[in-house]
């Protein structure tokens, strides 16, 4: 029976699945004895995982196909030894009756995991920057993880717990209703995203988006038309287009660039795409 497989994270060619190093820097070598040469893994766990590293390239190997989630996957797959494709994977679109209609004072959402290296707390000092100046500005942060007190206590250290608005994991109905009169959406992940779908379910609403540069956002995002990518990190950059924002006023993105969007990550062309994909497999298979 062919198999196809389909990586959409860094499991298979990261130990730790995030690609950053211990520093804090984002990997950029192949897997391999710099997994514990650099510290990101123990000598033993390592040696422990190499049959299972081994079976992951056997089984990737014997597929008919790997598919991966973003360009940005597929070239990380490459120098790691295994070929991919993309395939965009479906955003469902805006519910009927939903409209954009921004907030009269700067409002800033986040939406995701509240993990170390989705980078809230770069996003929180960069936010209370703004604050200075802007005091009017807002924050509001959809998702939970295991970080949520540590972030509530550090938004009670910069003085900006008035302006963050803790809105915890919630339905995606209550995601797009949180991006509905938001100024932008912000993604300010210090790992490199493997596609960074936040991003597209904002544009494809007709919000902007803020994120980093490093990884699949910036497959998404068209500078200064319908976002901005900053580099991963830098909490200085991420400050100035905060306030870039906060001061410009709220951000329309172009309708032809939001349907592109819309068209590219329709769930009927998923479908239909990955249906071509498994009849191409079961045809290679069958002529054999």
């Amino acid at each position: 029976v062919p198999t196809v497989a389909f990586v959409h994270y860094y499991k298979p060619i990261c130990p730790t699945a995030i690609k950053i190093l211990p520093d804090g820097s984002l990997c950029q070598v192949p897997t391999g004895l710099v997994c514990w040469r650099s510290g990101c893994v123990g000598l033993a766990e390592w040696v422990r995982d190499r049959p299972r590293y081994g079976l992951i390239r056997a089984g990737l190997a014997e597929s008919a196909k790997v598919l991966a989630c973003s360009r940005w996957m597929v070239e990380q797959l490459r120098v790691n030894g295994i070929p991919a494709e993309a395939v965009a994977l479906p955003v469902p679109p805006p519910a009927p009756g939903f409209a954009r209609v921004p907030s009269g004072e700067p409002l800033f959402v986040y939406c995701g995991r509240l993990d170390r290296e989705k980078g809230v707390d770069l996003l929180f000092r960069a936010f209370a920057r703004v604050v200075v100046t802007r005091p009017t500005a807002r924050l509001r942060i959809v998702g939970g993880g295991p970080r949520q007190s540590h972030l509530e206590g550090l938004a009670q250290e910069l003085g900006i717990m008035q302006a963050v608005q803790f809105e915890g994991r919630v339905s995606f109905p209550k995601v797009e209703a949180a991006l509905a009169d938001a100024w932008a959406l912000i993604a300010p992940s210090v790992w490199p995203e493997p596609l960074g779908l936040t991003a597209i379910e904002a544009i494809t609403r007709g919000v902007p988006a803020v994120a980093t540069a490093s990884g699949g956002f910036s497959e998404s995002i068209d500078e200064a038309i319908s976002g901005f990518l900053v580099a991963n990190g830098d909490e200085r950059a991420l400050a100035e287009r905060l306030m870039s924002l906060a001061n410009s006023g709220p951000m329309t993105v172009p309708g032809n660039v939001v349907h592109a969007l819309r068209e590219r990550h329709d769930p009927a062309r998923h479908a239909a795409r990955l249906s071509a994909i498994f009849r191409e497999a079961i045809d290679t298979r069958t002529a054999r």
